[in-house]
């Protein structure tokens, strides 16, 4: 399915609409980005890694070791997951780019149109409108497209999903104790701040119409929840170990947790019992 959209959205043919001669809306000059393009593959490559120690901090909490069976297809799905989520619809942007063809705010910047004047239709208190052009800049076809922001999609979708990894309990008593606080708050910060931040940047910096950014953004959070659905529909978290009492929820507990291993013999139970410990 990714292949498919992908070579879908990459092979077709950019429309490339025209415009008014001197029309401001698309006047912007061309700045500098905050959040570029490398710098989003980076941050997707970087999922897999919060993942994994997400999938340790679920071990410790399930009495599962490290590098148990369970937990690395955990790992693996929840990765899985995200990364198909994440290729669906970003592609799917890139198709929505090439077929809608909307200019860029800062088009005549980024293109450098080449026209005849005389060729375009003259339109009472309008201007006149030219469709036969050609783009001076390499980058011609970017700058018409616009709609939707790829990047506020991405944004939004990557971000939220960075602050549902750090959510390792289900326990509403837990906002205002001392400890689970402050993680309950970055979270917050990640989830609701930084991805809007960065998604309002799009539109600070005229690559977007404030249009275009609307609906990446609400495209973001669509993508997130379908990732929520397809974890919760895909993924299976290994059950917690009878015989331990040692969770991610109380950082004075105790128990012991086995390494490597899903399950914990018999014996090392019954001594854990006469220990104390269970």
């Amino acid at each position: 399915m990714c292949a498919a959209l992908g070579i879908l959205a990459f092979t077709m043919e950019q429309n490339m609409p025209g415009f008014i001669v001197g029309d401001i809306s698309l006047n912007y000059p061309k700045q500098r980005e905050t959040f570029t393009t490398m710098a989003a593959f980076a941050l997707m490559f970087m999922y897999p890694v919060l993942v994994v120690f997400h999938s340790l901090l679920r071990a410790r909490r399930w009495g599962r070791g490290y590098c148990s069976k369970s937990v690395l297809v955990y790992w693996w799905d929840k990765t899985w997951c995200g990364m198909f989520i994440c290729f669906v619809f970003v592609l799917f942007s890139e198709f929505m780019k090439r077929f809608v063809g909307k200019l860029r705010p800062n088009f005549f910047a980024m293109c450098e149109p080449e026209y005849d004047e005389s060729q375009g239709k003259t339109y009472e208190n309008v201007g006149v409108f030219v469709t036969n052009y050609t783009c001076k800049n390499e980058l011609g076809a970017e700058a018409a497209r616009s709609f939707p922001s790829g990047h506020s999609l991405f944004a939004i979708l990557l971000f939220s999903a960075m602050g549902n990894l750090l959510q390792s309990h289900r326990s509403k008593d837990k906002v205002l104790d001392p400890f689970w606080a402050p993680k309950l708050m970055l979270q917050a910060i990640i989830t609701a701040i930084i991805g809007p931040a960065v998604a309002l940047t799009r539109y600070t910096e005229h690559y977007h119409h404030s249009s275009d950014v609307l609906v990446g953004i609400v495209l973001g959070y669509v993508a997130f929840l379908c990732l929520l659905v397809l974890e919760k529909w895909f993924i299976v978290e290994p059950h917690c170990l009878s015989g331990y009492t040692g969770t991610t929820d109380d950082p004075t507990s105790g128990g012991r947790m086995e390494t490597n291993v899903d399950e914990i013999p018999e014996s090392s139970v019954k001594i854990a019992k006469n220990e104390g410990h269970v």
